[in-house]
């Protein structure tokens, strides 16, 4: 499904909530490496600075949030 998404680059194309060190991301980048769009990767904090001294790839972009609030990434909607 992802890949006949019709996604620009500057859209998001997914927001892995609670993701942790981003292996899911990367897993489906991996996949399907002509995906456009954002590829964000949500978490709180610490987890966030945590995977960012790990090193993100460049693709993904480190957003802290929390599942228990309202979600501040914009364009994106749910799975039906």
């Amino acid at each position: 499904e992802l890949n006949t998404a019709h996604i620009e680059d500057d859209e998001v194309m997914i927001v892995d909530v609670g993701g942790g060190s981003s292996l899911s991301l990367g897993a489906i980048k991996h996949d399907y490496p002509s995906l456009k769009g954002r590829f964000i990767l949500q978490d709180l904090p610490d987890v966030i600075e945590d995977a960012k001294a790990k090193g993100l790839p460049s693709f993904i972009e480190p957003h802290v949030g929390s599942p228990f609030e309202p979600q501040a990434i914009k364009g994106c909607a749910p799975d039906p």
